[in-house]
């Protein structure tokens, strides 16, 4: 599945694309969720741009997570897949190339979905395809800042709990502290990518200086949590 991004009369505006002759040269942002081999064959033909296949982005070598080739600027990062009780971290492929960006994952990620609702919703002038990354990642972050919160407070209950439980009882808080210390174990790996790829862009002078105040704010968030 494609959604486009366009830009129209100064704000960006999605719409999904079902046939190669819906990607015009307005499209800012293609987001492609679990795309079929048609769809990465739309985007080569509209944008002559090569995408890397699904497969391609579980690379853990920094060097295969962050890097510049003739097809543009290549981002890969963790997203949170914010399954109740069972959490797992999955790939996202950014790619930044002539004024696009193309986002490829193969999960529906909630991140994504209340990011989208964001920019519909937002009256300020539409950002460009950097901005709209940066946007995501300032977005995620805050996400997870409320998500370790919210497990901090739970892991405190359960300690609690150790001293005035039964023998009985005690095996099933154990299972429950593993789970929770899981998904606060797995959340953390999550932000400790995003701090490296916002390290990538400012060291590899990626970012456009008029994004570097929103990059650097958004590491120190990162670190002070």
């Amino acid at each position: 599945m494609i959604t486009a991004w366009i830009l129209h009369k100064g704000h960006l505006q999605p719409q999904r694309i079902n046939t190669a002759e819906q990607l015009v040269p307005d499209a800012v942002w293609l987001d492609l969720e679990k795309p079929e081999p048609e769809e990465f064959r739309w985007i080569k033909e509209a944008y002559q741009q090569t995408l890397p296949g699904i497969e391609e982005l579980n690379e853990i070598e920094a060097s295969s997570r962050f890097f510049r080739d003739d097809a543009g600027l290549h981002v890969r990062v963790y997203f949170l897949h914010e399954i109740p009780e069972r959490p797992s971290n999955v790939t996202v492929g950014f790619v930044l190339n002539n004024g696009r960006l193309f986002t490829l994952r193969d999960e529906a990620l909630i991140t994504f979905h209340l990011y989208q609702q964001k920019l519909e919703t937002q009256r300020e002038p539409a950002i460009d395809a950097f901005g709209i990354m940066l946007g995501l990642f300032e977005f995620k972050v805050d996400r997870v800042a409320d998500l370790l919160e919210q497990l901090h407070i739970e892991l405190e209950k359960l300690n609690a709990r150790v001293f005035h439980i039964g023998e009985r009882d005690f095996e099933d808080l154990l299972t429950l502290l593993a789970v929770t210390q899981d998904r606060n174990d797995k959340t953390r790996l999550s932000l400790m990518d995003k701090q490296r790829a916002l390290s990538f862009l400012m060291r590899g002078g990626a970012c456009p200086e008029e994004y570097l105040p929103l990059l650097h704010e958004t590491l120190g968030d990162i670190r002070s949590l």
